[in-house]
Parts: C-alpha cells; structure tokens; sequence
C-alpha cells in the first residue's frame, strides 16, 4: 500500500510580478481513495517573504488522517508477547483485580489483549497557537483462552485531545512533512461490559500510560515512515525552514538554494 499526494493544479496560474501561487488539491491518498470531504479554508497566495511558502488547510492533514482510517492501519493489539517486560502485568486479569473485581473473579490469573480502535476518523484543528486534535477509540479487553475464541469482556470508549508538532526531512530529493502526537488529555467511559464495575478514574490512568509510552511512539514511527511529500523541486533544497500558524492553515516558510 503507498500514499499519494494529489498535486493536481485546482486552478490556473495567474502570473504577479513579485511571486506566482500554485494552487493545488493536497489531498492524501492511500491506493488513489479520495476523501469524502473537501478543503475548508480561503487561503491567501502568500504568508511571509521568504523565497517559498507552501500553505496547506487542515483539508491536507485530515484527508491523511482519513486515509490511514480507510486502510484499517488505526488498530493496534497489546498482549505480553508484544510490549516491553515492564507491562507484562497489565495483560494479566490478576492485575486488574482490584480495578475491575469480576474481570479477575470471573477469569482468575488469565492472559488478556487490549485491542486499541480509532472509531472515527480523527478531526484535526489549525489555529494561530497551533496545531491539536481529537481522536476518537475503543479499547476492547479479550480474554486470551485455550480454544482462542478470546471473548470480548469489557470495551471502553475514549476521547483523546492531542498536539502536533510538525516537522521537515529534506534531501536534494525529497521534502517531506511528518507529524509528533502528544495526548494532552484523555477521557474515557464504559461502552459495553460483562464483568460489572470498572474503577475508570484509575483505569483511565493506566490506559494513558499505554497509550503515551506504547502506542504513540508507534504510531510517531508510522507518521515517520510516511508523512506528506511537498512537490519536488529538482536540485533545489530548502534552508531556514519554519512553520507558521494562521486560523484553519499553516504555512511553510524557506528559503531555495542552489545544491
């Protein structure tokens, strides 16, 4: 599977005698599935004096977060097979005995996953004090048993308000924009559950350890990996480079030298 990056002309070129804007679609695609929502912002052919800007609209940004919704890549499964050793007592009923009493008194000392969904497409926001986001996931607790049905005992809905730091990688051919997540603040609450009464404020707490020391470095790794290509521009690389933040968009900001 590989992302595009839709730098189809939206308009025609209109010449000035002191910049030419180019203005393009921007979205992200994974296997060329286009998103089912279009761009939101009005933006201006510049955003500073440097030699270059590209401004991008949450459109951009969010079109990505789609894609990675529509290829299923949001789903990621914790057991004590996958995390560091350090955890290995999260993933046994045990643990959990006085958080949620049945889980334990129902399936004494059994091995669990924890199978972390994002439910919706992620929603992500641009104003002048930055880049945040919310992302909407289940957390669902299997139990790991002997015949492998692992039955669905107890799922979680939460809500996660995250900030994003953006940042370049460049070479002379490739500029690429990718993305840190940091959750800022975590709620959660019980959807569905067989094993009764769930401690959430401490359950909220540990799950927030899960998903700040486990699963956003993963999913920091994948954003990484991929992130969102600016045009090329042949042997030309990019210096002074600085991210800029207006209402509903962002601007880059660099210089062009000659490599």
């Amino acid at each position: 599977e590989k992302f595009y990056f839709n730098i189809g002309l939206s308009e025609e070129l209109i010449f000035n005698p002191t910049f030419i804007p180019v203005p393009f679609y921007g979205d992200v695609l994974l296997n060329k599935n286009p998103p089912p929502f279009s761009p939101v912002a009005d933006l201006p052919s510049n955003c500073s004096i440097s030699d270059i800007n590209f401004l991008f609209d949450s459109f951009v940004f969010n079109s990505f977060s789609y894609a990675l919704f529509d290829s299923d890549l949001m789903t990621i499964t914790l057991k004590q097979s996958n995390t560091p050793s350090a955890f290995s007592d999260v993933f046994n009923t045990t643990f959990w005995k006085p958080i949620i009493p049945n889980l334990y008194k129902d399936y004494p000392d059994q091995l669990i996953s924890l199978n972390f969904t994002e439910s919706d497409v992620a929603t992500l926001n641009i104003s002048n004090s930055g880049f945040t986001g919310n992302i909407n996931f289940t957390v669902a607790y299997n139990i790991i048993d002997d015949d492998q049905t692992n039955p669905t005992v107890l799922t979680l809905l939460g809500d996660a308000n995250v900030s994003i730091k953006l940042y370049l990688t460049n070479n002379k051919t490739k500029n690429i924009i990718h993305a840190n997540l940091t959750i800022i603040t975590l709620d959660l609450k019980v959807q569905n559950s067989t094993v009764g009464f769930v401690d959430i404020g401490i359950t909220d707490k540990i799950i927030n350890i899960l998903l700040n020391q486990i699963i956003m470095p993963i999913f920091n790794e994948l954003l990484n990996d991929n992130g969102v290509p600016l045009p090329s521009i042949g042997d030309v690389s990019l210096q002074d480079i600085n991210f800029l933040y207006f209402q509903n968009y962002v601007c880059l900001e660099a210089n062009l030298v000659l490599s």
